[in-house]
């Protein structure tokens, strides 16, 4: 059922962005090397990133500098995991840094959780997460997006499988389109739409 889901997100990205599909995304990864992230969770992975993760492994940036869900650089699986090694480093060596604004779905009570796996970076503070440890009216596998300056959380989708449904519609609605100055260097690089923007759409829930 997923494979089929990827298959029409592919197709919807090279409506757009042609060259991210042919040249900017990483083949499946092995059944090794999910393991390997599993083990490092300490709990069952949901089968969904299971899934995407053995159909694209992340984003690879040599022949195109491209970019997938909501603009975000989507991690390979290595960098996931040396991603989660340094965020649970920081979370044993520090005090807890509360969020200053959190969904009601996510267990806002610290910016380092452990149970959070990073699979998507804006390329500074913002990260998109797999979130293993809702809170109460979350929904482990949530797809969450944390703001790292003014540390908020938002919801952005009930699972993976969701997330894709997502990004392949607004694919279609034309809500994404290529960013100007990066196509005069040839490369399809994603920018979105102010509407499904989550920078913007964090620092609606922040300041309004």
């Amino acid at each position: 059922m997923l494979d089929s889901k990827i298959q029409n997100l592919k197709n919807a990205l090279s409506e757009v962005a042609p060259r991210i599909v042919t040249l900017s995304l990483n083949q499946g990864a092995s059944d090794d090397e999910i393991e390997v992230l599993q083990s490092l969770t300490g709990k069952s992975l949901p089968d969904d990133l299971k899934q995407l993760y053995k159909s694209i492994n992340g984003n690879i940036q040599e022949e195109n500098w491209g970019n997938f869900f909501y603009g975000l650089t989507f991690y390979s699986i290595s960098e996931s995991i040396d991603e989660l090694n340094s965020r649970k480093d920081f979370s044993e060596q520090h005090d807890a840094v509360k969020l200053k604004y959190s969904d009601a779905q996510i267990d806002g009570s610290d910016l380092y959780n452990p149970n959070w796996i990073p699979v998507a970076t804006d390329g500074s503070r913002d990260r998109l997460f797999v979130d293993m440890a809702p809170s109460d009216s979350g929904t482990p596998g949530q797809i969450i997006y944390i703001e790292g300056t003014d540390l908020a959380g938002i919801l952005v989708a009930e699972s993976i499988e969701k997330l894709l449904e997502q990004f392949t519609n607004d694919l279609k609605e034309g809500r994404y389109h290529l960013a100007e100055d990066a196509l005069e260097d040839g490369n399809h690089w994603l920018e979105t739409e102010d509407s499904i923007t989550l920078y913007k759409l964090a620092q609606g829930k922040i300041y309004n």
